[in-house]
């Protein structure tokens, strides 16, 4: 957040006349130890900015990550959950063309954009494909958030990086990218 907002004032004092921002769909206030606080405080500062002109784009939940989510979870037999959630998973690559297109072409000054996914898929559907896919069982476990985090530690990851996790499952419970926008088709064409 800290780094986010930094970069923002930065731009503010050096007058540059447009800022794009890479933002998160479902971005809203949240408490600090949320992942999408840092999304919050950098929108509110760049809107509030003294910059002429500012656009955000915001992206939903990048497929490449559910695809190492699934990697590392094979042994398990399945994903981990706070709920079956509805999510638009997102290619980086479509994010990476979809900005290039808004910033080499003009009229998005105060746009927000929502770069999704054509389709949500729920966990288990997720799991469903999964499971044909490897040829064998391959389930969603849903679970409280303390369970989840207590098992993230088990397997020796930092409590930051654990506590990042469970900050983007309980955002994606919440529903921040259950959302199909076509902006990204309206972007590239």
């Amino acid at each position: 957040s800290r780094q986010m907002l930094a970069a923002v004032d930065a731009a503010a004092q050096a007058q540059v006349g447009h800022v794009f921002l890479l933002s998160a769909t479902g971005t809203q206030r949240e408490g600090e130890a949320a992942v999408g606080a840092a999304y919050w405080h950098s929108e509110q500062a760049l809107i509030k900015s003294a910059i002429p002109a500012w656009t955000i784009l915001r992206m939903s939940y990048f497929s490449e990550t559910l695809v190492e989510e699934v990697r590392m979870s094979l042994t398990a037999g399945g994903l981990a959950a706070l709920e079956d959630s509805r999510v638009s998973f997102v290619s980086r690559g479509d994010v990476a063309k979809a900005a290039a297109a808004a910033l080499t072409s003009e009229g998005h000054e105060g746009a927000i954009y929502q770069l999704t996914g054509p389709e949500t898929l729920r966990g288990k559907a997720v799991c469903r494909l999964v499971a044909q896919h490897i040829q064998r069982p391959f389930v969603l476990n849903v679970m409280r958030a303390e369970v989840l985090r207590a098992g993230l530690l088990k397997t020796g990851l930092h409590e930051v990086v654990a506590d990042a996790v469970v900050s983007i499952k309980t955002r994606q419970a919440r529903g921040a990218y259950d959302i199909v926008s076509g902006d990204i088709v309206r972007l590239t064409g």
